[in-house]
């Protein structure tokens, strides 16, 4: 996924066009032509380039226009996820914000919660947006969120060393709204050693299945050692999640290929049994994970 920073050159306000001497005649004629489109009112980016982007980093672009737009915008719930870079595997809609309660008027697309004081801690961001800070953000996401979708994010806040993971929790369980018992769960449940959104989500499936396992556990093979994601120790196997992760996060992708496939040579050679577990799996069809592990657990 592009990073802000990537994103950032791709908007241009009205006052951009202006400076880089472009006339109100020729932003018009631009926009007429195709070759350059309004994302919002005094916000345009050039078709062209935005064709390049995938479909999840168009949420990020409306986030960083209305920034762009309106600079001096506390951002909240996704909208302030997105800009510190949390994980979120779910499309945002629509763009929210923190404002006072005497705020008026609504903007089309923008979510205003009222609830901006004096008091509210924020958070500046790389790009200089200004958003709710991590431990709002996340209680604020769990209020929204499903609960597997609340866990990705409240581990991604703490797989960055954004927040420790005793002060969240505590925040979390101080939580006094509406949604406190969905905030509570997630504090609950999250955990700081997930090192993706994949193996958050098959730790859910296996707290769901009531299977006991470790998170993390290193193991020597070969000589070499290697961190595996889960352990059984009931049943003596270990669980991997496959993800595309594994072979992007740790050096060049030729180099994390060739370390795998030996990493996996070593699991064979040593009799360990290993369940291997994908994306496809864990989000988008958790019953045939469950029901596999499942039968594979019994025939042991």
């Amino acid at each position: 996924m592009k990073t802000i920073d990537e994103i950032f050159p791709l908007i241009h306000t009205y006052r951009d066009l202006r400076e880089a001497r472009f006339s109100d005649a020729t932003i018009q004629s631009l926009v007429y032509r195709g070759e350059l489109a309004r994302i919002r009112r005094g916000v345009y980016v050039y078709p062209s380039q935005v064709a390049e982007l995938k479909k999840w980093e168009h949420p990020l672009l409306h986030v960083v226009g209305y920034f762009k737009s309106v600079p001096r915008t506390v951002f909240s719930h996704q909208s302030a996820a997105m800009l510190n870079s949390l994980s979120l595997i779910s499309l945002p809609q629509r763009i929210h914000v923190y404002c006072r309660p005497n705020s008026r008027g609504s903007t089309p697309g923008i979510v205003k919660h009222v609830k901006l004081k004096p008091t509210t801690e924020t958070r500046l961001t790389r790009c200089g947006a200004v958003t709710t800070d991590i431990a709002t953000t996340v209680i604020d996401c769990c209020c929204v969120l499903s609960f597997r979708e609340a866990v990705v994010l409240a581990d991604s806040a703490l797989r960055m060393q954004l927040i420790e993971i005793e002060t969240l929790r505590t925040k979390m369980l101080e939580y006094q709204g509406h949604h406190r018992k969905a905030v509570a769960r997630v504090a609950r449940s999250m955990s700081n050693k997930s090192e993706s959104p994949g193996e958050t989500l098959t730790r859910l499936l296996l707290d769901e299945m009531g299977v006991s396992y470790h998170e993390q556990v290193w193991i020597s093979l070969g000589g070499r050692m290697y961190r595996a994601d889960f352990y059984l120790p009931d049943f003596s196997v270990y669980v991997e999640y496959d993800g595309l992760i594994k072979y992007t996060s740790f050096g060049p992708t030729d180099q994390a290929v060739m370390h795998e496939r030996q990493r996996e040579k070593d699991f064979l050679n040593s009799g360990e049994r290993i369940f291997r577990v994908t994306w496809n799996e864990v989000f988008k069809n958790p019953g045939l994970f469950k029901n596999q592990l499942s039968r594979y657990l019994a025939s042991l």
